[in-house]
């Protein structure tokens, strides 16, 4: 589950500042093992001062690298529930770079 939240130039094009959410959704977890596990594995990929590639995923395969992310700021927002479905979200912050 992920969700974008900002995407803007600063202070100007190439370099843009990122903020966005990404997640996990369970069922029938109802101690919340599964969810944070899975949280966990989020935390390890996205890790504060971890760089990203970021490609063109517009086609059948992976695109040419367009540029990079730069992890800054990593927390895990509080619960949320839909029905029966746990769901929990990490609020990410990122500079990115255009390298094309």
């Amino acid at each position: 589950i992920w969700s974008m939240g900002l995407l803007v130039p600063t202070p100007r094009d190439p370099l843009y500042s990122v903020s966005f959410h990404i997640g996990a959704r369970t069922v029938n977890d109802p101690a919340n093992y599964d969810i944070m596990l899975l949280v966990g594995k989020l935390k390890e990929v996205f890790n504060v001062d971890s760089f990203v590639d970021i490609h063109d995923y517009t086609g059948v395969s992976v695109g040419p690298k367009l540029g990079v992310l730069r992890i800054s700021r990593v927390a895990v927002m509080p619960q949320e529930f839909d029905k029966v479905s746990g769901i929990r979200m990490i609020s990410l912050e990122a500079k990115a770079q255009r390298t094309g």
